[in-house]
C-alpha cells in the first residue's frame, strides 16, 4: 500500500483533505469560524463601533453645516464653533485610527521676575504763611520789581514797579451790586479786583461769586468800613482778620491782599494784616469815577492801580476806563499774580551810627593890655 503522505504530495490536493487515519483526533475549529463560540459578540461589537462611527460623521456634518449660520450673527460663536468641529473631526479620526498618542510632556518655564527699582520723589518744601496757608507760587511771564513801602512786616502798595504794558482794576465795598458791571466783566473777560466790606457780602453772595467765576479775585476790604488809623490793637484785629473765615468758606480760598478803608492806615494796620496772613496793604494811583480819571501825575503808566466803587453807573465806567487803557496801549492785569511774584523786599540797609565831635575847649579870652604908667 502506498505512503499516505506521498500520495498526498504527488496529487496537489491540500493537507488538509487528504484521508488520514481515522484513530486521529480532529483538528480544532479555526477562531472566528463559523462554528466559533464567540463570534456572534465580535459581530456585535463590531456593529456598534460601525454605528458611533457613522454617528460621529453626522456629528462632523451638522457642525459644519451650523457654523455659517453662527457666523452671520457673532464671530466669536463662528471661531467656537469652527473650534469645536475641529476637536469632533480629531475625536472621530483618532476613533478610527484606534492609536493612542504618546502624551506630551511639556516643561513649565517660569520667567524670572523683573527687579523694579523704586524710585522716591523728592519732597517738596512749602513754606507756610502766616495764616497757615502754603505760599503761592510766582507766574510765569510776569516782570516785577520788589515792593516796597510802609513800615513792614508787608508793603504797602500804592503801584506796582513793572516795565509790562498793565495796569490794575480794583472795585470796593460792594454796596450796589449792579448786573451791568457783571456784564462788562464777563463779556471782556476783565480780571478785577473786588475789595469786598464784609456787612454787604451775605446779601449779594451770589452776585460776587458770578464776579469771581468771570475772573474777578476777592479780597478784603474790613467787617463795617470804619477808619482804622488811631484803633487799638483788638478793634484791628478784629476788622482786618474778621472777614477771612467768611471769604474763605463763601469763595473757596482765603483773602491775599487788604485794602484799609478810606485808605487810612497806621502801624498797628500793617501789623495786623501780616498777622492774618495778607501780603500787603494796597492803597491805589488812580481813581475813575463818572467817566474822569484822575491819576496822581499825567496819563496812565504800567503799574498802575485804578479805583472805583460799587455804585450805580459801574458797567458804563468799566467800559469807557477799559477803552482808555486800551487806548493807552496797556491792558488790566491781576494784581495778586503781580504780588505773588515780586522778589524779596531787600532789608533796609543800616544807618551808619552817628558821630559826635568832640567837644573843642573855648579858647581864653585874652589878656587886657598893660597900660604903661603915667610919667
Amino acid at each position: 500500500m502506498p505512503d499516505t503522505e506521498t500520495t498526498a504530495e504527488t496529487s496537489g490536493a491540500p493537507p488538509d483533505t487528504v484521508a488520514s487515519d481515522p484513530a486521529a483526533p480532529a483538528a480544532p475549529e479555526p477562531k472566528g469560524g463559523p462554528g466559533d463560540p464567540s463570534r456572534p459578540a465580535d459581530l456585535r461589537r463590531t456593529y456598534r463601533r460601525r454605528r458611533l462611527a457613522a454617528a460621529g460623521v453626522v456629528v462632523v456634518v451638522a457642525a459644519a453645516l451650523v457654523a455659517p449660520v453662527y457666523a452671520v450673527f457673532d464671530g466669536d460663536s463662528t471661531r467656537s464653533v469652527r473650534a469645536d468641529t475641529a476637536a469632533a473631526s480629531a475625536s472621530l479620526s483618532s476613533t478610527r485610527r484606534a492609536t493612542t498618542a504618546a502624551p506630551t510632556t511639556v516643561t513649565p518655564t517660569t520667567a524670572a521676575p523683573t527687579a523694579v527699582t523704586p524710585t522716591t520723589a523728592a519732597p517738596t518744601t512749602v513754606t507756610p504763611e502766616a495764616n497757615g496757608t502754603p505760599a503761592a507760587a510766582p507766574v510765569a511771564g510776569i516782570n516785577v520789581g520788589p515792593l516796597s513801602g510802609g513800615p513792614g512786616p508787608i508793603p504797602v502798595v500804592h503801584r506796582i514797579p513793572t516795565s509790562d504794558p498793565v495796569v490794575f482794576i480794583t472795585i470796593d465795598d460792594g454796596v450796589t451790586p449792579e448786573p451791568a458791571a457783571l456784564d462788562v466783566i464777563r463779556a471782556r473777560q476783565v480780571p478785577v479786583t473786588l475789595f469786598l466790606t464784609q456787612n454787604f457780602v451775605p446779601r449779594a453772595a451770589d452776585y460776587f461769586r458770578s464776579l469771581q467765576a468771570a475772573g474777578a479775585t476777592i479780597e478784603s476790604h474790613s467787617i463795617t468800613h470804619q477808619n482804622l488809623r488811631g484803633k487799638d490793637e483788638p478793634t484791628q484785629q478784629r476788622e482786618v482778620c474778621g472777614p477771612t473765615p467768611q471769604y474763605t468758606e463763601l469763595f473757596g480760598t482765603p483773602p491775599e491782599l487788604f485794602r484799609p478803608p478810606y485808605g487810612d492806615w497806621d502801624d498797628t494796620t500793617v501789623r495786623v494784616a501780616a498777622g492774618c496772613g495778607m501780603k500787603a496793604v494796597v492803597h491805589w494811583s488812580a481813581t475813575f469815577d463818572g467817566g474822569t480819571l484822575s491819576t496822581a501825575g499825567g496819563p496812565l503808566r504800567p503799574g498802575d492801580i485804578i479805583l472805583l466803587h460799587f455804585k450805580p453807573g459801574l458797567g458804563i465806567n468799566l467800559s469807557v476806563l477799559l477803552d482808555q487803557i486800551a487806548a493807552a496801549g496797556l491792558r488790566p492785569a491781576r494784581l495778586a499774580d503781580y504780588v505773588r511774584s515780586a522778589p524779596p523786599t531787600p532789608p533796609p540797609r543800616p544807618r551808619a551810627p552817628a558821630t559826635t565831635a568832640p567837644a573843642v575847649p573855648p579858647e581864653p579870652s585874652p589878656l587886657p593890655e598893660a597900660v604903661p604908667p603915667a610919667a
